[in-house]
């Protein structure tokens, strides 16, 4: 996604859904934290919890009612994220949404892949 004047990818969009015990339709969040996890080329789902990503934006539910909205899936959020400086090195990137509950552990959506052109 092209974000500035200047030609070249800049960062990308993304619609998650958080869902809850298993139900289809997405709901608000009203607790806890969101991080989008972006890593430099394919990671494997099974390797995500110990990589290190490129860059981490974070949200609390404050930050995220104003991209909320809803769809035939129920609630979801809808994210342009700039990744600044820490561009990638290589042609794709692997994009996360991890929850981050007040207390349990964190939850993981399963990596997407996104090609970024050069």
């Amino acid at each position: 996604m092209n974000l500035d004047s200047r030609p070249g990818p800049d960062g990308f969009g993304i619609r998650f859904y958080l869902t809850q015990n298993g139900k289809a339709r997405g709901v608000e969040m009203r607790q806890g934290r969101i991080d989008v996890l972006m890593f430099d080329g394919a990671v494997p789902e099974a390797e995500i919890p110990a990589a290190q990503p490129l860059k981490v934006w974070s949200f609390n539910p404050q930050q995220l009612a104003p991209v909320a909205g809803n769809s035939a899936l129920g609630m979801g959020y809808l994210l342009t994220l700039n990744w600044g400086t820490t561009r990638p090195r290589m042609t794709g990137i692997t994009v996360v949404v991890r929850y981050h509950p007040p207390s349990g552990p964190d939850l993981y959506s399963a990596p997407n892949a996104i090609v970024v052109g050069k």
